[in-house]
């Protein structure tokens, strides 16, 4: 793990960090959780047993699974559990259970779950169906007690039809309430470590560019995506994973630096 970024000087009274924590920006939010966790003794990730849940994404429909991507990142020993599946848009209540269920049972010490929110809300469906969906799949969540590893909910409007069919796709208003919804459940979480998708996706909707290497040209956003529109390819997941990477190092600060190469 690499930090980029100098430490922020955060008050040193849990309570206090509990309320900056209400107002603060996502990113900040980051670093009073990693200080939250300090002082509670929960600021070290494990990756002895590393599980993966979660939907395509994680299962590797673009190219690369999630848990492969991470066993070749993980320096120390580790087992990996993956448990994302290609099928989850079938039953996201069910799967989301059974997943989550075998992960706490294998006794995983983190848990990876970049994608497993999206199906519960690209349904065809007004908001309030989508809010009571994204709910039930919160509460499938509450039962892990593991640091988890959650994705928000991207726009991914980009996908093809035939991949994503366009009424399931939630306007961008309802993204952004099911979004705010999710990152206040998440806040006073502290297992709970929430991966921006959503910011992460803009340029791929807008059509821009972003900077994969350092000193490098920056590259289409799209380039990093499948042909399907919707699922990263290899490239598009280690950028992502490489994104991620600095951000664990700052909400749970203190894990070995080393313990991930991207």
């Amino acid at each position: 793990m690499t930090s980029t970024k100098p430490e922020v000087v955060l008050p040193s009274d849990a309570a206090e960090l509990q309320t900056l924590l209400k107002t603060a920006s996502p990113e900040l939010r980051i670093a009073i959780k990693g200080k939250l966790r300090r002082l509670e003794g929960l600021a070290t990730l494990s990756f002895e047993r590393v599980a993966v849940i979660g939907a395509s994404l994680s299962a590797g429909f673009g190219g690369l699974q999630i848990s492969t991507a991470l066993d070749g990142a993980i320096t120390g020993e580790h087992q990996n559990i993956n448990l994302a599946s290609v099928f989850f848009f079938k039953s996201p209540n069910e799967n989301g259970r059974n997943q989550i269920d075998q992960a706490i049972e294998q006794n995983a010490t983190v848990i990876f779950a970049l994608d497993i929110l999206f199906w519960y809300v690209y349904i065809n469906a007004g908001l309030d169906s989508r809010m009571s969906s994204l709910e039930r799949g919160l509460k499938t969540l509450e039962r892990a007690s593991v640091p988890l590893i959650l994705g928000d909910i991207p726009d991914m409007r980009t996908g093809q039809p035939w991949m994503l069919p366009p009424e399931v796709i939630p306007p961008p208003e309802h993204l952004a309430k099911l979004n705010a919804r999710l990152h206040e459940w998440a806040r006073a979480r502290l297992n709970v470590h929430l991966v921006p998708l959503a910011a992460w996706s803009e340029a791929l909707v807008s059509g821009g560019t972003l900077v994969v290497e350092p000193g490098k040209p920056p590259v289409p956003a799209k380039s990093l995506v499948h042909i399907d529109g919707l699922h990263p390819n290899p490239k598009g997941v280690r950028y992502m994973l490489m994104r991620l990477d600095p951000s664990l190092e700052i909400a749970f600060p203190e894990t070995n630096k080393a313990a991930l190469a991207f």
